[in-house]
């Protein structure tokens, strides 16, 4: 399962949605790579060789990569067309429309997922030949995120409820009504011990305290896990207003 929320460094990032984008495949010394079919694309040229991954002898085509606003993308051109003329007459630094050094290998779909921290850039999740396969695969994408999304509009409003399993002083599991990042910590001399030292966490008033991190976040878990979580919330709330009424 994808996490739809990712915190390789600590500073948490998220999908924002998923794409799905018809390909050619270009391959060169160096291996292969995808680029989105540029908007101007003649259909009638490009549709006699979208099932191989070879031009045909003499095929009037041409492959031109083009670039607008820092996307790049690529088309095959016939020699009549408006967009090898404009490759033709490009500058040698002019590449916004240039014939490509690199060689037509098919078509190919993938799916880019776009995250918080760089909005404009997708992460390549998925890659395949199949169209409908891969438009599969990014509707459960988008699908989740929706979920997740809508887990977590339910849950920002009202009062955030967590309960934490302490048992034996020792912090087991955290459950909670939505994603929730929680700080322990002991200023008790047995708490800090040879690696919480080492850390070097302080209080306010520079003294030695031990630290510890646990959070709950739904977007990272299984179904059944989330569901599990909800249980014990409703079950330990009412445990306790119920004894607390009495």
């Amino acid at each position: 399962m994808i996490p739809f929320t990712l915190s390789p460094t600590g500073a948490a990032t998220h999908f924002t949605r998923f794409e799905v984008q018809r390909c050619i495949r270009i391959v060169n010394q160096d291996g292969e790579y995808l680029l989105p079919i540029d908007a101007r694309q003649d259909e009638s040229t490009l549709e006699p060789i979208k099932s191989v991954t070879i031009l045909p002898p003499l095929f009037n085509a041409h492959l031109i990569q083009t670039e607008k606003d820092g996307v790049q993308y690529a088309v095959m051109a016939a020699s009549t067309g408006e967009l090898y003329k404009q490759a033709s007459e490009a500058a040698a630094d002019d590449y916004s429309c240039f014939f490509s050094p690199d060689s037509y290998a098919g078509i190919s779909w993938r799916v880019l997922g776009f995250v918080s921290a760089n909005p404009e850039t997708g992460v390549q999740l998925n890659i395949g030949d199949d169209e409908a396969a891969v438009r599969a695969i990014g509707g459960a994408f988008q699908s989740m995120l929706e979920v997740c999304n809508q887990q977590a509009a339910e849950t920002t409003q009202g009062t955030v409820r967590v309960v934490v399993d302490i048992t034996r002083g020792a912090i087991h599991e955290v459950y909670a009504t939505q994603p929730v990042d929680i700080v322990f910590l002991s200023t008790d001399e047995d708490d800090i011990d040879e690696s919480q030292s080492d850390n070097g966490y302080r209080t306010p008033n520079e003294e030695p305290v031990a630290l510890w991190m646990q959070g709950y976040n739904a977007c990272n878990v299984e179904p059944g896990e989330v569901a599990a979580n909800a249980e014990h919330l409703e079950h330990y709330f009412f445990e306790y207003t119920r004894a607390n009424r009495a």
